[in-house]
């Protein structure tokens, strides 16, 4: 269990950043491993778990997608999509409604059967305001 956490905290949430690390190198399931104990040091329902739901979210539909299950994971993208839903514009320092289009865009070829390569196009958390 993590201790409790503020999202004014991000800059040194050293769970966080760890996770996003891991996401951007394509390590989504162990992004998930990172971000979980931030999930759970909150409410289910609240602002910070709702937020990190929805990157673990992102990172589980990646890597459906990566395992070739593009039904899984366009429905694991669209339950992020839901919970980041609240949070426009910054948060946490992710520019959010970017990365859902990024994320969005990136798995829209399933939906036609295409299946891109991951490479340049995969969608990365790029934070904003790091000290």
């Amino acid at each position: 269990m993590h201790q409790p956490w503020t999202p004014e905290q991000w800059p040194t949430l050293q769970a966080y950043l760890r996770g996003i690390d891991l996401f951007n190198r394509w390590y989504f399931w162990e992004a998930h491993e990172a971000w979980e104990r931030l999930w759970r040091a909150h409410p289910p329902q609240s602002d910070p778990a709702r937020f990190i739901q929805g990157l673990i979210g992102a990172a589980a539909a990646l890597l459906k997608f990566r395992m070739g299950n593009t039904r899984s994971a366009r429905t694991l993208s669209m339950a992020a999509g839901e919970r980041f839903a609240s949070f426009p514009g910054i948060w946490m320092g992710l520019a959010v409604d970017r990365f859902r289009t990024d994320l969005d865009r990136y798995l829209a070829s399933a939906d036609q059967g295409a299946r891109p390569m991951f490479g340049v196009d995969v969608p990365r958390i790029r934070l904003e305001g790091m000290i």
